[in-house]
């Protein structure tokens, strides 16, 4: 008897974790990296100081933490070399003001690397951002990840890019899953679950997402 309670506890417990991407929380975390001291940029390098490292940091972590307050609209057109379309991708921030305030620490965190720093950001959510969260989550949105490997780690614009075409790759996984055939357009809002994962292999950035989106449209090539 006590193992059959036992047992129906957890499926409740999992079933409120599925049907709620963004479940009742109080901070969100994000991540900034930059890079300090002198850096190799292709053939060349920069300087970068203490100062001006944490600025690059702390803005990326903020932009990340947007990103999982206030998400992402995104257009997609997916490339097809047999009908000679090219791909097109825009990510635009939904408008979000000066969140920022008391409600924020930022601090630096341990690293293994000389050539770049990491710091992290706790955000404490006011009540209409938790409901924010809550609501696109229950607007039918749905789980999705991705990742990229793809754009040259000595450039940190790049980072960038790894980003959005993480997020580009999981939107396309999304609308694969749904579908046999090759999406031809595809827009909707997309918000980030947490701050993204990067990492370095092979002179390259490695960027993973977890992302809940909600597709608004979406088209596919019906004949070639």
């Amino acid at each position: 008897m006590k193992k059959n309670i036992l047992v129906l506890i957890l499926l409740q417990i999992a079933f409120l974790f599925r049907a709620e991407p963004f479940p009742n929380e109080t901070y969100i975390i994000s991540y900034g990296q930059a890079p300090v001291g002198q850096h190799p940029i292709g053939a060349t390098s920069a300087y970068y100081s203490e100062e001006t490292c944490k600025q690059m940091a702390r803005k990326e972590a903020e932009n990340f933490a947007a990103g999982q307050i206030y998400g992402y609209t995104f257009e997609y057109q997916v490339d097809n070399p047999i009908t000679k379309r090219k791909e097109y991708f825009k990510l635009t921030p939904q408008p979000s003001p000066d969140f920022l305030g008391r409600n924020v620490t930022f601090e630096e965190i341990e690293s293994d690397f000389r050539d770049r720093k990491t710091f992290k950001l706790t955000y404490k959510l006011l009540e209409q951002q938790k409901n924010r969260r809550k609501n696109f989550a229950g607007a039918k949105a749905e789980s999705s990840s991705g990742e990229d490997f793809s754009q040259d780690c000595q450039h940190w614009n790049l980072r960038q890019t790894a980003f959005e075409n993480a997020v580009k790759n999981a939107i396309l996984n999304k609308a694969r899953k749904d579908i046999k055939s090759r999406p031809e357009y595809i827009c909707g809002k997309v918000m980030l679950k947490s701050s993204p994962l990067f990492s370095i292999k092979s002179g390259l950035w490695k960027t993973i997402v977890y992302v809940s989106l909600t597709i608004d449209e979406i088209t596919y090539q019906s004949s070639y």
